[in-house]
């Protein structure tokens, strides 16, 4: 439902295709990181805002289009970006956004002969509650394996603060 001023509804802001500067970052994040997916066709939409889910703000969103939509649009699938924090983010926290949503992206290959035969939406390798984790530690492996990965980056992030910090 729109906004209303002075009794008249004002228009819903409108989602709005993305500048050729953000395609081109997915285009490079295809080719380095999501070989599976660069020759699916992806439209990248900026949304004004996130919409909240789970009571917290979504910076964007994969979506696989259907068989309808993609005979009509010739796009497989169309990911949204939130403006408004897209805006606020860094040029490293932008591709690692963008990163994120084309993971969601993925190719769908047959059992027996691992071929593709089309598309899917990847669910994320994660998801749980700090307060589990706290109650009962990494209790699953891919939680350890998440963390551990985890881990090996923030050492790698402190080593090269420390080697700058000696240069210096």
């Amino acid at each position: 439902m729109g906004r209303k001023r002075a009794g008249r509804k004002m228009p819903k802001p409108k989602p709005e295709l993305c500048p050729k500067a953000v395609v081109k970052m997915a285009d490079e994040l295809r080719a380095e990181f999501h070989k599976d997916i660069e020759d699916a066709r992806i439209a990248y939409v900026f949304v004004p805002k996130g919409l909240a889910k789970h009571g917290r703000v979504s910076l964007g969103s994969a979506k696989k289009e259907s068989d309808a939509h993609r005979l009509v649009s010739g796009v497989n699938f169309i990911v949204r970006l939130s403006l408004d924090k897209w805006n606020s983010f860094t040029l490293e926290q932008q591709r690692a956004v963008l990163d994120h949503e084309l993971c969601h992206c993925a190719a769908k290959y047959d059992d027996k002969t691992a071929e593709r035969v089309g598309w899917k939406v990847r669910g994320h390798d994660l998801e749980e509650f700090g307060e589990v984790i706290e109650r009962h530690g990494l209790y699953l492996p891919d939680r350890k394996a998440f963390v551990e990965n985890a881990a090996r980056q923030l050492e790698m992030k402190f080593k090269l603060a420390r080697k700058h910090k000696k240069a210096g």
